[in-house]
């Protein structure tokens, strides 16, 4: 039995970094409220898992592999040095979802939001 190990997860554009014709580079979960000027800490994805959302022009979908590896690549401004840290699809997709999670709570708190009704 073949099971499915491939999961999307919906981000807002504004997490993207750098953005190539061939891959994208998002912010590293842990390091959303916590960016720095100096620091560049994100994750690169080749272009054939990222997608523009249909119905929100400011949203993409990532698509993520629980049994793959992603790389944390941290870059500083002035040095060569590349620190590179791994993380498993499954650890990525849970942080992902945390921050969001955080992300909601910092800006609706215990606001219910509501979601228009597409006809």
């Amino acid at each position: 039995m073949k099971t499915n190990n491939l999961t999307n997860i919906f981000l807002n554009k504004n997490w993207i970094i750098t953005e190539t014709p061939d891959a994208i580079e998002i912010i590293a979960p842990d390091q959303y409220f916590n960016k720095t000027s100096n620091a560049n800490i994100g994750i690169w994805f080749p272009k054939s898992v990222v997608f523009n959302s249909i119905k929100f022009h400011n949203q993409m979908v990532i698509g993520i592999d629980f049994t793959r590896k992603y790389e944390i690549k941290t870059s500083y401004q002035g040095s060569s040095e590349i620190k590179t840290e791994t993380i498993t699809g499954e650890e990525l997709y849970q942080q992902l979802k945390q921050t969001i999670t955080k992300i909601k709570e910092k800006y609706f708190g215990n606001k219910k939001t509501i979601n228009p009704v597409a006809k």
